[in-house]
């Protein structure tokens, strides 16, 4: 027997004897090593809900599974396990690794897929995605990702149609606070365009055409605006239309519409004058009246009524008597009168700043007669 013979046959017989404790070795390496691995690694799974974007840089919630899908071409009918057919709105992904990744991976549940469109044709369509087609929140993770559950998700889309539809108010509810709900010019109402682009399934863009209200605007409470504006929105609240909406890419339509004044009530003391530049220069001096200055009514709103607030009602009072008047404007008839006679005149209030508007700042709605007298 060569001396490479006899090495070989030690080396055989060192494997078979006691076999027992070589068993027992191998058994102790595997322990230790299950062991080590659980003080290194850890497991978990994170439920995640499905939520349909636009975009991979659209976010939504965390805890989500985020599908990218073009909606300006399809919308997404359902989302299926692939080997039953029941419906789903979440997943489970498996994770396993190392404990500080894992610890990472538990602050960034967070995952996607972006559906591949562009060889799909037809109005209808199903894709399908495994684990190996979802994207973690960051690289790193995902060597840690183990499996999903249900393992294969089938997602169900339907083509999209556009149209074009003019806007009208009367296909809009307002929501607007109480305080100028009433005050609301609705008639007047504009938009900062004419007409807006819907996309959905068809058979629900069809049935859209006719439905009312099919949008809404929020109105915020201003109560001294003489316009307030809001930004159109679909109409929520009719579950036969969830999957209609605005066209992506087109911006923001604002809806304007007009408020009548908030009026609020002052009593005072306001001057006379009388106009008698339409009689003969040679008798205007031979008129007066009756009185000085007479007690009203006046009703004021916006920036007029906020300048009368916050003055005392002295204030308030030497305020009037310097830019309000009561104008009586005696006709050409005047002349015919006779001394000591007292006829009424019905004035015209007027406030002299530029800025103030009748009707629409300040008004009276019944000013008392004002009594002339022809003295001489």
């Amino acid at each position: 027997m060569t001396a490479a013979s006899e090495k070989s046959l030690g080396s055989l017989r060192l494997l078979i004897a006691d076999p027992w404790r070589k068993l027992a070795s191998i058994g102790l390496a595997i322990g230790l090593w299950f062991i080590l691995d659980s003080q290194i690694a850890d497991s978990v799974a994170h439920r995640l809900a499905i939520q349909t974007v636009d975009s991979a840089d659209e976010f939504t919630q965390s805890n989500s599974l985020r599908v990218a899908v073009d909606s300006a071409r399809f919308f997404v009918t359902g989302y299926f396990d692939r080997v039953t057919g029941d419906p789903i709105s979440e997943v489970k992904i498996h994770l396993h690794g190392q404990k500080h990744l894992i610890a990472d991976a538990n602050e960034n549940q967070s995952y996607l897929f972006t559906a591949s469109l562009d060889a799909i044709e037809g109005e209808t369509a199903s894709i399908e995605f495994t684990i190996d087609d979802v994207r973690p929140s960051e690289q790193k993770f995902r060597q840690l990702m183990t499996r999903m559950e249900p393992a294969s998700v089938r997602i169900d889309l339907a083509e999209n149609e556009r149209t074009p539809m003019a806007l009208a108010i009367e296909k809009v509810e307002i929501d607007a606070p109480a305080s100028i709900r009433a005050r609301l010019l609705t008639e007047s109402a504009s938009f900062s365009e004419p007409s807006v682009n819907l996309v959905g399934p068809s058979n629900q863009i069809d049935a859209i055409q006719s439905a009312s209200p099919l949008f809404t605007v929020r109105i915020a409470e201003n109560p001294t605006a003489r316009e307030v504006k809001g930004t159109l929105q679909l109409y929520q609240n009719n579950p036969a239309f969830d999957r209609v909406r605005f066209a992506a890419g087109e911006g923001d339509i604002i809806v304007t519409i007009p408020v009548t004044a908030e009026f609020e009530k002052y009593v005072l003391q306001v001057p006379y004058l009388l106009d008698t530049l339409a009689l003969d220069p040679t008798i205007r001096e031979n008129f007066r009246a009756m009185e000085r200055e007479v007690r009203i009514e006046i009703q004021v709103a916006n920036d007029l009524e906020i300048a009368l607030s916050g003055m005392t009602t002295e204030e308030r009072q030497a305020w009037i008597r310097e830019y309000a008047r009561l104008w009586v404007l005696l006709p050409p008839e005047a002349e015919h009168l006779k001394v000591g006679d007292k006829p009424l005149y019905y004035p015209h209030f007027e406030i002299a700043v530029p800025v103030y508007e009748d009707g629409v700042d300040y008004k009276v709605l019944a000013p008392k007669p004002v009594r002339v007298e022809r003295f001489q």
